[in-house]
């Protein structure tokens, strides 16, 4: 084995160069790891040919690195071990094996990491691929239980099954009106996307809370890329760090938005606050019908855990104007519908256990 490992370091001397603890391949270069373990405390620039093999590359210096190849490079296994700095990226690179960040976050920069087919993304706590330009991404063929695709952090069974499936990450906040989302979005494209019934489990680091309240996650979804946003009911898991949904129809973009500043036009203000109403009370909207912007008011005698979310005629939910808990008073919300389509809606109040639903016509 000391043989095999002298004689690999014999040819990195004579293929490749080491600069400062980096490597660097010339062009013309061929450097082969094979099954060893490269461990790089500088930077990596390739401008030969690096045949990774079953071996694996460790990034462990004490600054940032970088990775440098204008092809685009391969590895098998990469591994993040750093004990300051961040990995950055300088072009696209391609898993086939194993990513894993144990320490050190890897800078995406603009670019893609595509894990290949049986390739797994191994992320710990505030160690994660990171970047507000560039995804991560995968190709996979989706059964009914893929389970956490990728190791990228969305768990998926669904029924029927989805197919050849894309899924894409990246860690830009949307911004709609003065609402943010945290720097984690997930694009799902499966083959088979209508009819479904399906349940996902959304996953974030709390390094990518964007200065949001986690307790006050909420999961949005957009099949525009980003444009519009409707309110996805679940559950918010701030242990686990996931928000899970259930009876997925369709597949799109999904985020994570703030409930108390959500992803609409929403205003709300509490009035007569020296006179506290005796009973729960849901007004009609003013104008009804009316054209883009309404008001609705409400009544809580006591504080409570209020929700008041707009449905369309077919049940659905397109936009959840109050998820908090309110003291006692009165309560106007204003609804700005400017991206909906003309027709009727219903908005329903729940307070503790008083529940009221009011129908409001929208016309343009």
């Amino acid at each position: 084995m000391r043989t095999i490992i002298n004689s690999l370091i014999m040819l990195m001397i004579f293929t490749i160069g080491l600069d400062s603890q980096g490597l660097t391949i010339g062009s013309g270069a061929t450097f082969s790891l094979g099954s060893a373990t490269l461990f790089l405390p500088g930077n990596w620039n390739n401008a030969g040919t690096f045949f990774p093999g079953t071996g694996t590359v460790t990034l462990n210096g004490t600054s940032n690195q970088t990775i440098t190849n204008a092809s685009g490079e391969t590895f098998l296994d990469l591994n993040v071990q750093k004990p300051s700095g961040d990995v950055v990226l300088n072009n696209d690179i391609t898993i086939n094996g194993n990513l894993t960040l144990t320490n050190g976050d890897l800078d995406l920069n603009g670019h893609i990491i595509t894990l290949g087919a049986t390739a797994l993304l191994n992320e710990t706590a505030g160690n994660t691929v990171k970047g507000i330009s560039g995804v991560i991404t995968t190709t996979r063929d989706l059964g009914a239980n893929p389970g956490n695709v990728a190791g990228l952090g969305v768990n998926i069974s669904s029924s029927p099954a989805l197919g050849s499936t894309v899924i894409e990450r990246g860690h830009r906040p949307d911004t709609i009106g003065t609402s943010n989302s945290i720097r984690r979005y997930y694009k799902i494209t499966p083959t088979n996307n209508s009819g479904l019934n399906a349940t996902a489990s959304f996953y974030y680091d709390d390094s990518e809370l964007n200065n949001l309240t986690e307790a006050y996650l909420g999961l949005y979804k957009s099949t525009d890329n980003g444009l519009n946003w409707l309110a996805v009911e679940g559950t918010l898991n701030t242990t686990g760090n996931y928000f899970i949904a259930t009876n997925i129809e369709s597949f799109s973009k999904w985020s994570l938005f703030s409930t108390t500043n959500p992803p609409s036009d929403v205003e709300e203000k509490k009035t007569a606050e020296k006179e506290s109403p005796e009973v729960y009370a849901l007004g009609q909207n003013y104008p009804n019908p009316f054209n883009a912007v309404t008001v609705i008011g409400y009544e809580v005698p006591s504080a409570e855990q209020v929700t008041l979310i707009i449905y369309n005629t077919l049940g659905q939910e397109v936009a959840r104007l109050v998820n908090e808990r309110k003291s006692a008073g009165r309560y106007e919300v204003r609804w700005d519908a400017s991206n909906m389509p003309t027709g009727v809606y219903f908005y329903r109040l729940t307070a503790g256990s008083f529940t009221a639903t009011r129908k409001l016509l929208l016309v343009k």
